[in-house]
C-alpha cells in the first residue's frame, strides 16, 4: 500500500472534504505543496480550480492578468479559477520558501430551518466572488503548513485527520485575513492591449470545450491577421495558440478526473477532445499518465 508522501510523488493528493456549514472545500496537494525551489519563472498558466499562494520565507513576485502583486514572508495570495498568472522567484533574496495547493468549492442547498451564520457566509463569498485574486497576511498559517509537512512525511495513523484539522485551521485563518484586508480592485481605464489581451483570455476560458475553436475565429474576433495573433500569443503566454488551447483543456480534463466519477469518454468531450484516442495521446503527453491512471494514483489508498 502506497503512502501519503507516494502519492504526492507521483503527482497529485486529495484531501477530505472540508466543511463550513454549507460550503465544502476540497483540497488537492501536488508535489510543489511544499517548495522551496520557486523556479526562475513559471510560464503564464490559469487553473480551473482556486489556488492558494502562501510565502513562508523570502519574497515571490506575480503578474495576475494585469496587475503586478509583490508578496513578503506571511503573505498569501488566493487565485481565482481561470486567472491567468505568472510567478517569478525575486533574485535578490535566496532561501525563498513557497507553499502552494489547489481547491475546488461547493454549496449545497439550506436545509429546513437551517442555522444561518451571516458572517461566516459572508466571509466565504469574499472569497469565492472575488474578481481575479484575493492577497492577506498571516504569519499562523505556517505553524499549520509545517504541521501538514510534518505529517505527510511521517505517515502515521491518523495522520490524514490531522491533515484536515490543520487545513481547517488555515482556512479559517484566512477568512479572518481577507475581511480585514478585502483586496479592493478599482476599475481603471484598460489601454487599447489591455482590452486586446483580456479578448483572447476570455476566448480561451469560454470556448476550451468547444472542438471547433480555432485561431482563425480569435483572429476574426480581435482583428489581428493570423501571424500576428501567433505573436501576440507567444508574447503573452511564451507559446502558440495551440499549445494555449491544449494546456487549459488538459488542466480542466484533470479538475475532471479528480473531482467527478464522469467517465474518461465524456471527460475528453466536455474538454473539447472529440476523438478519444487523440485525448489519450495529448493527456498522456502531457502528465505521463493516461487518464485513466491519473485519477486512479490520485486516490488516496
Amino acid at each position: 500500500m502506497e503512502s501519503i508522501i507516494d502519492v504526492i510523488n507521483k503527482r497529485l493528493l486529495n484531501i477530505d472534504k472540508i466543511g463550513f456549514g454549507r460550503h465544502t472545500f476540497t483540497i488537492t496537494l501536488g508535489n510543489e505543496f511544499f517548495n522551496a525551489k520557486v523556479g526562475l519563472l513559471h510560464d503564464t498558466h490559469c487553473h480551473s480550480c482556486f489556488e492558494i499562494h502562501y510565502v513562508a520565507k523570502g519574497r515571490i513576485l506575480m503578474k495576475i492578468g494585469q496587475e503586478r502583486l509583490e508578496i513578503n514572508e506571511g503573505g498569501f495570495v488566493i487565485i481565482k479559477p481561470h486567472a491567468y498568472h505568472t510567478t517569478f522567484i525575486d533574485s535578490e533574496i535566496n532561501n525563498t520558501l513557497r507553499c502552494s495547493f489547489t481547491f475546488s468549492y461547493s454549496l449545497r442547498k439550506r436545509k429546513k430551518n437551517e442555522d444561518v451564520f451571516a458572517r461566516q457566509d459572508a466571509a466565504i463569498k469574499n472569497i469565492i466572488g472575488m474578481k481575479s485574486f484575493l492577497y492577506g497576511k498571516s504569519e499562523k498559517i505556517y505553524e499549520s503548513l509545517l504541521n501538514i509537512h510534518d505529517e505527510i512525511e511521517s505517515d502515521s495513523i491518523f495522520s490524514r485527520k490531522n491533515i484536515q484539522a490543520s487545513f481547517t485551521r488555515i482556512f479559517i485563518e484566512i477568512f479572518r485575513s481577507t475581511q480585514k484586508n478585502l483586496h479592493k480592485q478599482t476599475p481603471a481605464k484598460k489601454t487599447l492591449y489591455e482590452k486586446r489581451n483580456y479578448i483572447i483570455d476570455s476566448y480561451f476560458t469560454e470556448n476550451y470545450m468547444n472542438s471547433e475553436a480555432g485561431i482563425k475565429e480569435l483572429s476574426e474576433i480581435t482583428c489581428i491577421s493570423i501571424r500576428q495573433l501567433e505573436r501576440v500569443m507567444l508574447k503573452i503566454y511564451g507559446c502558440s495558440f495551440r499549445e494555449k488551447l491544449t494546456s487549459i483543456r488538459i488542466e480542466q480534463a484533470k479538475h475532471l478526473l479528480l473531482s467527478t466519477q464522469i467517465s474518461v469518454e465524456k471527460i475528453s468531450q466536455q474538454t473539447g477532445f472529440f476523438n478519444l484516442t487523440y485525448f489519450y495521446r495529448v493527456f498522456k503527453k502531457k502528465t505521463g499518465l493516461t487518464p485513466g491512471k491519473f485519477r486512479i494514483n490520485s486516490i488516496d489508498p
